[in-house]
């Protein structure tokens, strides 16, 4: 049996999530006659904080540069 459409979750496209309700904007109406509700999806945005993640790369780089110094140093 199938599960009526209101009783399912907010659904929206990956990526974004479901910020409340707003009026459909083909104009679809209910058989009631009022403007059918939609959900307003909006795209999920990434905090700015200082995450490691950022930092990473630039240590890896670091790295890399510290071991060719030594390495280049003992071809000498």
């Amino acid at each position: 049996m199938k599960s009526s459409p209101c009783k399912q979750g907010d659904s929206c496209w990956e990526g974004y999530k479901a910020q409340g309700k707003k009026k459909s904007p083909s104009g679809k109406k209910t058989s009631g006659g009022s403007i059918k509700m939609v959900n307003n999806c909006v795209p999920i945005t990434k905090k700015a904080s200082g995450s490691p993640l950022k930092i990473a790369p630039l240590l890896g780089m670091i790295a890399k540069k510290v071991i060719v110094d030594k390495v280049s140093e003992k071809l000498k």
